[in-house]
């Protein structure tokens, strides 16, 4: 089957919707997603919506000082890059309660 592309993809309506079904069926059936209700607190839950694999690198690489905004898509450097500092950090105060005292 031949199918127009949908703008920004490179499949068609049809497998786009196989695509979307599939995985909000497997996201749904997962006990352990972590946007199930009652596994993280709404404050973890925001902090985890933050992080990305470009504050990973930052604090985890060899002096590593700018990243790319989105670490997965080609960048032209310098004007697409962001500067360590620039990126939110994850606050691991919020899971302090949990964890106290053990």
């Amino acid at each position: 089957m031949v199918e127009d592309l949908i703008p920004g993809t490179r499949v068609g309506p049809t497998l786009m919707c196989l695509f979307v079904t599939q995985f909000q069926r497997l996201r749904d059936g997962d006990r352990f997603w972590y946007e199930n209700p009652g596994v993280f607190t709404p404050a973890q839950l925001t902090q985890l919506k933050q992080a990305s694999l470009g504050r990973v690198l930052c604090d985890n690489g060899d002096n590593i000082q700018q990243v790319q905004a989105d670490v997965f898509v080609k960048a032209q450097y310098p004007q697409d890059y962001l500067s360590c500092s620039e990126i939110p950090q994850v606050d691991l105060r919020v899971w302090q309660d949990c964890c106290e005292g053990q």
